[in-house]
C-alpha cells in the first residue's frame, strides 16, 4: 500500500480489481468446471 492516499475504498478495489480479474476470472471458467 505505497500508492496515493486517495481512499481506502479506491485502494481496496484497485487491489481487488486484479486480484479478481486474475483469481476470480480463471478458476470459475467452464471450461475448468467439470
Amino acid at each position: 500500500m505505497t500508492h496515493r492516499p486517495k481512499s481506502a475504498a479506491c485502494e481496496l478495489v484497485y487491489m481487488y480489481k486484479p486480484v479478481k480479474r486474475k483469481v476470480l476470472i480463471p478458476p470459475f471458467k467452464p471450461k475448468n468446471t467439470p
